[in-house]
């Protein structure tokens, strides 16, 4: 898929949005033969979409992509259905004349029109979250990869600089001589082991000397 490539998934979003507002334009206020812009809308729709079934694996979790995948397959129903509800009701039941109709259509290529120039906002909207997030939806594999590579060698370093700080540690601990063995319980009781049987000891044995003397 070249656009895993390039990536740039939300401005193409945006573009095919921008690109489809002419398709209902040409149909609402011009003569041009409506061939023309049903071919249009295809290759935009085309793009559309297959820029925007890709983007969701690289916005949400892998644990909730199928739940995802089907939330966005029921709101584009849904969607669909609605906008059938209101097409049929501009249309209407009853049949006119060829110039009442031709009204009616217009105002379904009007309302098809609001459609595309919401979707317009809503994918401007999308880039500018997506870029404050990280530009995931625009990125290129080559980015991808470099971001990747980065992120590695940061963890690399950091690790490296934790076991050299804990080596260090146990270096100046070693120097000062300071054991960190664990002792038993009967060390642990031991008069002599403990700073106050120690520094009685000490008082002791220097008062002997000084008898001595």
């Amino acid at each position: 898929n070249r656009q895993d490539i390039i990536g740039k998934r939300g401005y193409l979003a945006l573009l095919c949005a921008l690109l489809t507002i002419p398709v209902f334009g040409l149909l609402a206020f011009t003569t041009v033969y409506p061939l023309v812009s049903t071919l249009w809308l295809g290759v935009t729709y085309s793009f559309a979409a297959a820029s925007m079934w890709p983007s969701l694996p690289l916005v949400v979790p892998r644990a909730t992509l199928g739940t995802a995948l089907g939330f966005t397959t029921s709101v584009q129903m849904i969607g669909i259905g609605v906008s059938n509800v209101v097409v049929g009701r501009i249309l209407g039941q009853t049949d006119s004349t060829r110039s009442v109709m031709l009204d009616r259509w217009k105002l379904v290529m009007l309302y098809l029109l609001g459609n595309v120039i919401a979707a317009v906002v809503v994918t401007l909207l999308l880039n500018a979250v997506d870029l404050k997030r990280g530009r995931k939806l625009n990125q290129s594999r080559k980015e991808k990869l470099s971001l990747e590579r980065m992120d590695q060698l940061v963890e690399d370093g950091i690790a490296h600089a934790s076991i050299e700080s804990g080596s260090a540690d146990a270096n100046s601990a070693a120097g000062y001589g300071v054991d960190f063995a664990p002792r038993s319980e009967a060390d642990e009781r031991s008069p002599l082991l403990s700073s106050g049987g120690s520094s009685s000891g000490g008082g002791i044995t220097s008062g002997r000397k000084h008898a001595i003397n």
